[in-house]
């Protein structure tokens, strides 16, 4: 019995099938077609895309070139703004204080870069670990040392939750 066979005998077939449409194969759609007395009543049908195409959601090359796969600079930038502003609900003339000190901050990121001074990147050694696991994992996928199969059951091992 294959993994995914597994999977759909565990319930998990609405799950996988939901997957498939919206990230990997997408959906069929009916089109009508007119019929004649020459020409029998059959059903065709249209492949529509997936809502979200692979080139949208893949990390692949991301992870080969150690570029970021997530989206964690929106989320550092939102966490900082926040500290920033001090707490919930602020005033509309906290606010306008805080964007103009994030502006200010802003521009002087931008005047060392411009200088060649490269920004302070904190990256915690567990991210280092987990992007170097996972880089060696997309280099032997590419390489065709594992099979695709062996390549989701490696990445799957590395996932953290929380």
């Amino acid at each position: 019995m294959t993994y995914l066979q597994s999977v759909v005998h565990d319930g998990m077939e609405p799950v996988l099938t939901y997957f498939d449409a919206t990230y990997v194969t997408g959906t069929y759609r009916a089109i009508r077609r007119v019929t004649t007395a020459q020409t029998p009543r059959r059903r065709r049908f249209r492949r529509c895309p997936p809502l979200f195409p692979i080139q949208t959601w893949n990390v692949f090359d991301a992870t080969l070139n150690n570029q970021a796969r997530t989206n964690n600079l929106c989320e550092s930038w939102n966490n900082g703004f926040s500290q920033l502003v001090g707490h919930d609900h602020p005033s509309v003339w906290l606010l306008i204080d805080a964007m103009r000190k994030d502006a200010v901050m802003s521009i002087t990121d931008i005047e060392r870069d411009g200088r060649g001074e490269a920004p302070r990147k904190r990256v915690k050694k567990v991210t280092r670990a987990l992007q170097l696991r996972l880089q060696r994992i997309c280099v032997a996928r590419r390489d065709n040392q594992k099979t695709v199969a062996q390549t989701l059951s490696a990445a799957g091992h590395t996932i953290r939750f929380a």
